[in-house]
């Protein structure tokens, strides 16, 4: 009798174990950053691998530039993060069994292809990229454009340019808390040829920083590393224009100009 219930246990342990064993799912989750460190919101991740019944899988970056992809059967995986402006990134021979999480950061870095283009587009390109995290911190966005004749330019020179400034104002309409959050952003012509101006209403910048904004390294930024402005500027004069900025003061907000020739420089 007790050799009877001893198979019967056995035979029971077995029913348990084995869905336990077929069911059990990995993950995959990290975080997606330009070379300059700062993070991605926008960036398309997908998972492929023959392991999956629907063969890929894909997801997009929050406005942290944090991705998850959850439920994978074991396998081996190809990760990669696409972006618009920015060079696709692949994680070849990624193996995940059980229930493992494995974390996959990626940098993405800008490509470097000159173009001649509607620069609006491409503002609209970077303003899609910075959605949610408007929407997530109820900032009114007002767009203000002038028609501009078509530049010559290296685009993802500019969006990334672009995309830093507007998380920037983001930024500072958070921190200074005021019951209007509004970042304006105009499109004109200019003396040195067309013009991309962002203007928030938040925490502005004192005078003694003024000279200090574009430094390598500087930034009033809690978790800050101080890299985005200071590559926006270079990345600006690469381009033969400028990046500049005014402020009234602190509480008084403040503006980022952009300046872009309409031809490169020679």
């Amino acid at each position: 009798m007790r050799g009877v219930l001893r198979l019967a246990l056995l035979a029971l342990a077995a029913v348990v174990l084995v869905p336990m064993a077929a069911y059990a799912q990995a993950s995959v989750t990290g975080v997606v950053k330009d070379t300059s460190g700062a993070v991605l919101p926008g960036v398309t991740v997908e998972v492929s691998s023959p392991a999956l019944i629907e063969k890929t899988r894909s997801t997009v970056t929050d406005g942290s530039g944090l991705y998850q992809i959850i439920s994978l059967p074991p396998g081996a995986y190809t990760v990669s993060f696409t972006l618009t402006g920015f060079t696709t990134v692949k994680r070849e021979g990624v193996e995940l069994s059980g229930s493992f999480i494995a974390s996959i950061n990626a940098d993405l870095k800008v490509g470097g292809v000159t173009e001649t283009i509607d620069i609006t587009h491409l503002v609209e390109e970077s303003l899609r990229i910075n959605t949610g995290g408007f929407e997530r911190h109820a900032i009114v966005l007002t767009r203000e454009f002038e028609r501009v004749p078509p530049i010559t330019v290296d685009k993802h020179k500019v969006l990334q340019i672009l995309v830093n400034l507007l998380r920037n104002a983001k930024d500072a309409c958070e921190v200074a808390g005021n019951a209007l959050k509004r970042v304006t952003i105009r499109v004109a012509r200019c003396a040195h040829g067309i013009q991309v101006a962002v203007t928030d209403t938040g925490v502005g910048i004192p005078p003694e920083n003024m000279t200090r904004i574009f430094n390598h390294g500087f930034t009033t930024k809690k978790n800050g590393h101080g890299f985005g402005l200071h590559s926006g500027a270079l990345a600006a004069k690469e381009l033969g224009g400028a990046l500049r900025v005014q402020s009234l003061g602190t509480g008084q907000g403040a503006t980022f100009v952009l300046e872009l020739p309409i031809q490169p420089p020679e």
